[in-house]
Formats: C-alpha cells, sequence, structure tokens
C-alpha cells in the first residue's frame, strides 16, 4: 500500500486507485463492492489514510449509508455515517 503524492494515487494489491484527496488525511473513496474482495491489515495500512465507501441500502440497515475508516494508536477504527435531512 502506497500513496504516490504527485499523481494523487494509491496502489494496494498491485492495482492503482486516484485519491479523492491529499493530505492528512488522504481519503480514498472506493465501490463498497470492491471494498468487500479487499483485505486490510494493521501492519500495511497506512496512517493517514481514509477510506469512504456508501451503500445504498446503509449495509443493510438503511440506517447508515456512508462508512470510513482510517487508523490511529495502531488500530483500525470505523465509522458507521447517518445524515437526516432537516425537517
Amino acid at each position: 500500500m502506497e500513496i504516490n503524492e504527485e499523481t494523487g494515487e494509491l496502489t494496494f494489491d498491485g492495482k492503482v486507485y486516484d485519491l479523492e484527496e491529499i493530505g492528512s488525511p488522504s481519503v480514498w473513496e472506493i465501490d463498497v463492492q470492491e471494498l468487500m474482495t479487499l483485505n486490510f491489515s494493521t501492519e500495511t495500512f497506512l496512517d493517514g489514510l481514509m477510506v469512504q465507501t456508501h451503500s445504498p441500502d446503509g449495509f443493510g440497515t438503511f440506517l447508515f449509508h456512508e462508512l470510513e475508516f482510517y487508523k490511529t494508536d495502531g488500530k483500525i477504527e470505523v465509522v458507521f455515517v447517518c445524515r437526516q435531512p432537516n425537517g
């Protein structure tokens, strides 16, 4: 897993992905179906990388339609995001 800041690309398992943002954090948005085919470990996951995905059915909950995860203090943290319209 490697980020090329000049091209804005992430290389992972021999594939090259475009990043949405470069910086701290760098943001990688990926389709949920493709995400489910990948394997991550805390040893190889990059500090400063946030992975984001979206699920039309809310990951089966119809509530949490977005998910993001990142590495902090040697652990991968997962955040489910619920967006509700105002009024």
